[in-house]
């Protein structure tokens, strides 16, 4: 398949359509990669209980990262894959909307100067995804990132909750134009404690402004 492209977005249906076309060129030359993907494929022709769209083995100074689409009815898999990815060293991840869709974007990753845990990361999601029964425990502040990001609708703004470190995460919100979350520029960033996220609930979030809370926020 070398020398193959595929240009512009192409939506998961298509890819699951024409699987023996599309795989090859997105499993970036990854046999693991290639599982995870297969395994979406084969699950979305049964239930379409979950979707990947963008993933890379990770090469220069780009991240090891798959990113998926989840429906609102399948967090399991949001918790199990979280749960088998957390003792990765330099594993983080973000929680986002995918409003245009009406579901959950989770994007999973290793930075680049982790790479030589790559296979074992990618291992981990793997992991996740097919035993996501055997890892449903998940932490207070993932079901809280979860719970706001699937119940909370902000006009014209969409948002997305990154952990960076061990007790620190990022709250950014972009822009809602009707296109994909996917690499857009965020217009506001706050930064959040484990336990402050912890105690975060949708009623924190008011009208056009955003975030509003009485605790310290501090801004980047």
């Amino acid at each position: 398949m070398e020398g193959k492209k595929i240009k512009g977005h192409i939506s998961f249906e298509e890819i699951c359509r024409n699987k023996e076309y599309y795989v090859p060129i997105i499993k970036d030359n990854n046999k693991i990669l290639e599982e995870i993907i297969n395994y979406c494929v084969d699950k979305y022709l049964v239930d379409r209980s979950i979707e990947t769209y963008q993933c890379c083995e990770g090469h220069d100074y780009f991240d090891t990262f798959v990113m998926f689409n989840v429906p609102r009815e399948s967090d399991q898999y949001i918790y199990s894959i979280l749960n088998c990815i957390n003792q990765i060293y330099g594993s983080r991840y973000a929680i986002g909307q995918n409003r245009v869709e009406g579901k959950i974007l989770l994007d999973v990753r290793l930075q680049y100067y982790s790479r030589e845990y790559a296979n074992e990361f990618l291992s981990a999601v793997k992991e996740g995804l097919v035993n996501y029964k055997k890892h449903k425990l998940s932490t207070t502040e993932e079901k809280n990132m979860v719970h706001i990001i699937r119940n909370l609708y902000l006009p014209n703004k969409e948002l997305i909750f990154q952990k960076c470190h061990d007790n620190e995460y990022l709250l950014l919100q972009a822009p809602f134009d009707g296109k994909s979350l996917v690499n857009k520029l965020t217009e506001k960033i706050e930064i959040f404690t484990k336990k402050e996220l912890s105690n975060l609930n949708v009623d924190d979030f008011k009208g056009n402004n955003g975030i509003q809370r009485t605790k310290k926020a501090y801004k980047i």
